[in-house]
């Protein structure tokens, strides 16, 4: 479970793994090489296998195959200012509500930009009220 907050100039997540009952802190982001921002929601081992193949060229015959199962994550990518997602599918989808959020703590989030926020601010709001995402934020510009 997480919170991934875009607000335009900002990608924002959690640092909060869940396993079973168990709190762990992890990454959930990255700047690529290419100055292009990565982040998931779901399962860290899916979030990983996302951004593997999305770096390795995004080819839809090395599509993760957990992303067929019922426990999938959601990658979201932020090209030059601009977002996407990927879901289940090997498909790359413009996001076009700006700002968004992603996860769990999602709602929380939304309702915290609502009033003014930014993406990290979103994040800590997300953080205060959901018991699944926390343990600090990570951020980054873009």
């Amino acid at each position: 479970m997480s919170v991934v907050v875009w607000d335009g100039h900002t990608l924002a997540a959690d640092k909060q793994g869940t396993i079973g009952d168990l709190r762990v802190k992890t990454t959930k982001m990255v700047r690529l090489d290419s100055g292009e921002l990565l982040a998931w929601v779901g399962g860290q081992e899916e979030g990983m296998a996302l951004e593997n193949w999305y770096v390795n060229g995004c080819k839809p015959e090395e599509w993760p195959e957990s992303q067929n199962a019922e426990g999938w994550g959601k990658l979201i990518a932020i090209v030059k200012g601009r977002a996407y997602e990927y879901e289940q599918l090997p498909i790359r989808q413009s996001v076009q509500s700006v700002p968004a959020a992603w996860g769990s703590g999602r709602d929380f989030a939304l309702g915290a930009l609502a009033m003014g926020a930014d993406a990290v601010g979103a994040v800590k709001v997300a953080c205060k009220f959901s018991t699944t995402c926390g343990m600090g934020v990570d951020s980054f510009k873009a």
